[in-house]
């Protein structure tokens, strides 16, 4: 449905209702959600991923070491199909030449990359400070740059992909490559190696990530936006209330929510009581809104999240996620 409307309003001249976000978008303004996504495990010495000052943080102390030795994120869901996911950049501390890479990667890399100075094998002859593709063709399209901040962007299109970044004017392709088609992690990170760091401070962080188009899946469920009483931020649920919690499942581009059965919808574990559809966040697109008893739900002591899940009718399930503030 929505593809269609999408193309009826593009016909008429009609703009196009704006979908409900992905829960994967983020400004890293905060942790995001736990159960999508998660900081990896640094690999060798030293470096470390933090979120702070608005943003996802990667450092380099000097002493960083490793065959190779880096940090980052990674998404705990997956894409699946045809995808176009961007992340913005900004380089802190960033000596020239440094040896770091910086990189946007599902099923390949699109990088902001420091060639060192300090061994002769890193790249001779290219320029040090560069835009590249590292796909399973290998590393191709290198671009000279002198951006200390900007945006990555990759896109899948059935068994091609496609590095991107972003100038003054729009989006340049770099390098379109092989990639398979199997559902993929999302990774924000930076990395180097003994033989190409050159043993001073580095500093980098990504400000924001977004799936501009494509289906997630978590455990083989479609991820869905879910606002946990519509109208609130903090979502306050007083535990011991005996009336019920409304939670609107958006209608995005992942899922029409009509096409729920509601009668398989569970919030945090309890089976949802009422139903009906109405568009919530005014996008002119219907949204399945469900009431469940808030005495029935899982909420143990330290809960900040909520899970929303159900039935496709015809197949397959969904799920989402939303923050909580319990009151007792």
């Amino acid at each position: 449905m929505n593809r269609f409307l999408t193309a009826l309003c593009a016909a008429t001249g009609i703009a196009s209702p704006a979908l409900a976000a992905s829960p994967l978008d983020s400004t890293f303004a905060s942790a995001p959600p736990a159960p999508l996504w998660a900081l990896q495990v640094p690999s060798g010495s030293g470096p470390v991923a933090q979120f702070t000052n608005d943003r996802l943080e990667i450092s380099f102390p000097d002493s960083s070491s490793g065959s190779v030795f880096g940090a980052g994120l990674v998404s705990s869901c997956q894409l699946s199909g045809d995808f176009d996911v961007a992340a913005e950049y900004v380089l802190l501390d960033w000596p020239g030449a440094n040896g770091v890479r910086t990189g946007l990667y599902v099923g390949g890399a699109v990088e902001r990359t420091s060639f060192s100075t300090w061994t002769w094998n890193d790249f001779p002859g290219e320029p040090r400070e560069v835009y590249l593709t590292n796909f399973s063709d290998g590393v191709q399209g290198i671009v000279e740059t002198a951006d200390l901040a900007g945006k990555l962007r990759l896109v899948r299109a059935g068994t091609a992909l496609t590095g991107l970044y972003q100038t003054a004017t729009g989006w340049a392709p770099i390098h379109t490559g092989p990639v398979v088609t199997d559902d993929l992690a999302i990774y924000l990170s930076a990395w180097s190696h003994d033989n190409v760091f050159i043993r001073q401070p580095v500093r980098m962080a990504f400000t924001s990530f977004q799936v501009l188009s494509g289906r997630v899946v978590c455990g083989g469920a479609v991820l869905v936006p879910v606002d946990v009483k519509p109208g609130s931020v903090a979502n306050p649920i007083k535990v011991t209330s005996n009336g019920t919690t409304p939670v609107a499942i958006l209608t995005s581009d992942a899922l029409d929510a009509s096409t729920i059965d509601p009668t398989t919808v569970t919030v945090a574990g309890a089976l949802a009581a009422q139903a009906a559809l109405e568009d919530v966040n005014g996008d002119g697109l219907l949204d399945l809104v469900v009431h469940v008893e808030t005495g029935a739900m899982s909420l143990p002591p330290g809960t900040t999240y909520v899970e929303v899940d159900g039935a496709i009718v015809g197949g397959g399930r969904f799920v989402g996620w939303d923050r909580v503030t319990l009151l007792p």
